[in-house]
């Protein structure tokens, strides 16, 4: 026998044909739990949404912010569920001075529209409240003549990709208006 060749056995067959059977069980349970947590995320993404929508009506934005960060490793689960949703608010004064502070700290602004209209602001997302570690962005657009706002999470990905996907979603804000 040449290098390379292998005498395969009944026994050999039988084991390998055992492995195989083992690993299309494990991927078969995998293919279970994946499907199964597909079914969970898109109910979970709705609660998720529904409990920030009613803590951004009740409490507002710096609140909402708090209890994000609150939620440390937990958050960046939350991002990635969320990621691309939105959720529309009416701002109140305290929400857009708070947005004008923390994007002097440590945000971003920028301005959309043919007058300006829109305001987009970035603020980056903690992994804890004392934390220095950034692993996600919470966005809100502002629309300035009607005083409506969309809010959405995005994870840590300081790219083009994630400016173009806030300025999609500013501009699709825009026109619905």
């Amino acid at each position: 026998m040449g290098k390379g060749w292998r005498v395969e056995s009944k026994e050999g067959r039988k084991e390998d044909e055992k492995q195989g059977e083992i690993i299309r069980d494990k991927a078969k349970r995998i293919e279970n739990i994946a499907r199964h947590l597909l079914k969970e995320r898109e109910s979970s993404k709705e609660e998720i949404l529904e409990w920030m929508r009613e803590i951004l009506e009740r409490k507002g934005l710096e609140v909402l912010i708090d209890l994000l960060e609150g939620m440390a490793d937990a958050l960046r689960m939350l991002i990635l569920i969320v990621s691309g949703e939105t959720i529309e608010f009416l701002p109140t004064l305290g929400d857009v001075h708070y947005l004008k502070v923390m994007t002097h700290e440590d945000g971003m602004e920028r301005k959309l529209g043919p007058k300006g209209d829109i305001g987009i602001y970035s603020l980056p997302l903690h992994e804890g409240k004392s934390s220095k570690k950034v692993i996600g962005h919470i966005c809100v657009a502002l629309h300035v003549p009607t005083g409506k706002g969309i809010l959405w999470l995005l994870p840590n990905v300081v790219s083009a990709a994630a400016s173009i996907e806030s300025d999609l979603l500013a501009w699709k804000f825009l026109e619905s208006e």
